[in-house]
């Protein structure tokens, strides 16, 4: 890791996931800000308004992709065209239940997308995330 994680941003409409990613965070002291989103039009809204202080931006996206109003692959999508401009370097890794092979392998063909984990999530997993970050 090349530098230290400072904001990580969780979207994820899942509540017992968010409880659990938080305290596995928090309890290993892994960054400095979360920010926690229910959907991705959530999280989009609010990086909009933070947008041209890049600084504010995530490092790290942990993002589901079944969630109410815009899933996952349309956050994505927003997200590129958002943060195109601002030169910040931002991981995103999809953290889902799917099981399903196709949202695997469109997670593996977008370049943006690090890493396609299952959840839940276990320390060793927020381990392997965080220590690769080489933002």
């Amino acid at each position: 890791m090349t530098n230290k994680i400072i904001n990580v941003c969780i979207i994820d409409d899942d509540e017992v996931y968010i409880y659990s990613v938080i305290k596995l965070i928090k309890s290993k002291g892994l960054c400095g800000n979360l920010m926690v989103f229910k959907s991705g039009f959530e999280a989009l809204n609010h990086l909009k308004s933070i947008i041209k202080t890049p600084n504010l931006l995530p490092d790290i996206i942990l993002l589901d992709i079944n969630m109410p109003k815009m899933d996952g692959w349309q956050f994505v999508e927003e997200f590129n065209k958002l943060n195109s401009k601002t030169g910040k370097k931002v991981i995103i890794h999809i953290v889902s239940s799917s099981i399903d092979v196709r949202d695997e392998s469109k997670a593996n063909s977008l370049s943006v997308i690090s890493n396609y984990y299952f959840k839940p999530v276990t320390r060793e997993m927020l381990d392997t995330i965080f220590q690769n970050a080489d933002i």
